[in-house]
């Protein structure tokens, strides 16, 4: 009823589908559950005005998780996951960000139950590196576990020279 976008899916193994979306209207993340024939089982509307859905993977444990851009200010973006059940509720989230914007592109489960997170940064100072003034974006990936805690001390890269990279 809102224009609703979709920008990934997962087939599951009883051969229905989960489809990640954004409804238009309202800025918020559309889950949508269909059978294998296409006819509604459930759909759900979580998260903020200022979601923006990016990908969904299905974890090990029968839960799901979803890669979201999150504005949190008109200047400045973050990264939000979400943890959901099969049934699509909310068990979990956080929340990544820093001073520059950050803009998500995919998220991949790693067998320890933890995740690496792809994407763009406009905070070019991360990372020691020449001052560059065309610098407006960097890649970036780094890794958070299980329990969604960011490992942003050992385990973050940012890649990029000149003036803008998207990963």
């Amino acid at each position: 009823d809102e224009n609703e976008s979709g920008v990934d899916l997962i087939l599951l193994q009883d051969e229905t589908l989960l489809l990640l979306g954004q409804a238009q209207g309202s800025k918020k993340i559309y889950l949508v559950k269909v059978d294998s024939d296409g006819n509604l089982i459930w759909e759900k509307y979580m998260g903020g005005n200022s979601d923006v859905p990016k990908d969904i993977e299905a974890v090990d444990n029968g839960s799901f998780i979803i890669l979201s851009d999150y504005k949190k200010t008109d200047d400045n973006s973050d990264i939000k996951l979400i943890r959901i059940d099969s049934d699509g509720n909310s068990l979990d989230s956080a929340v990544y960000g820093s001073p520059g914007n950050e803009n998500s592109n995919s998220i991949t489960p790693l067998t320890d139950g933890g995740f690496i997170i792809a994407g763009t940064t406009e905070y070019t100072s991360i990372l020691p590196k020449p001052s560059d003034p065309n610098d407006a974006s960097d890649i970036f990936h780094f890794r958070c576990d299980a329990n969604l805690q960011f490992d942003s001390i050992t385990w973050k890269s940012q890649y990029g020279a000149g003036t803008i990279d998207e990963g």
